[in-house]
């Protein structure tokens, strides 16, 4: 089930009577959703804000962090990037910057492993490993980042044309779509804020647009 920050930056869920704002309202610049279906946002303030699913209420993390972009792990921790382009993880108090000398990150992604990944200085894509950030193989840059829960990542070009990482270099992916978010579930289905600003997921050969019209900024999947 997609979530989206609406173009009001409220958060909406696909139900199955179509779109919902999810329940005590809330707004956000980013957003990222755990296993067990809890909201993550960067609020309009910056900070870090959780709602429970059926809660109504958000709460802030504590240690008052301030971030750019956001990503959940499958396991339900959180890393942020940091307003200092710096990469941060969740310690139930506060957050702790990850070890590996990390400057310039702009957006993050993790794998089913808690592997964080970032689009880095000039767009490069690393991974963090053995307290240590590698590039990926292949080089190449992208604009905004979604990574499988096996490890395949996946960026935006600048013109916004999707591609797969492939461990030796990027392929165009099938369709031919272009996207200004992307997000993967947890089968592996890549989904997408189109340059329309819809909701798209890409099914075999081809994007197909999910119903009921709503359109979006960011989009996030448990």
């Amino acid at each position: 089930m997609p979530y989206v920050l609406g173009l009001d930056n409220k958060i909406y869920y696909r139900g199955s009577q179509g779109w919902v704002n999810i329940s005590g309202g809330g707004t956000g610049k980013d957003i990222g959703i755990d296993c067990n279906e809890r909201s993550w946002v960067i609020g309009m303030d910056d900070h870090i804000y959780n709602h429970p699913r059926g809660s109504g209420s958000w709460s802030q993390y504590p240690g008052g962090g301030q971030a750019i972009a956001l990503a959940i792990s499958s396991s339900g921790d959180a890393y942020t990037v940091g307003m200092n382009n710096h990469v941060y993880k969740a310690n139930g108090t506060g957050w702790t910057e990850l070890p590996g000398e990390m400057v310039g990150a702009t957006d993050i992604a993790v794998d089913d492993t808690g592997r964080p990944w970032v689009l880095g200085p000039s767009g490069h894509i690393l991974f963090h490993e053995s307290s240590k950030w590698h590039e990926y193989p292949g080089g190449g840059a992208g604009t905004v980042l979604a990574v499988s829960r096996d490890g395949v990542p996946y960026v935006t070009g600048p013109d916004g044309t999707v591609y797969e990482g492939t461990m030796t270099g990027w392929e165009v992916l099938s369709g031919r779509g272009k996207a200004k978010h992307l997000a993967i579930d947890a089968t592996g289905q890549i989904w997408a804020i189109g340059l329309d600003s819809g909701i798209w997921w890409h099914e075999g050969e081809r994007w197909r647009r999910c119903p009921g019209g709503k359109k979006g900024i960011r989009i996030a999947l448990p």
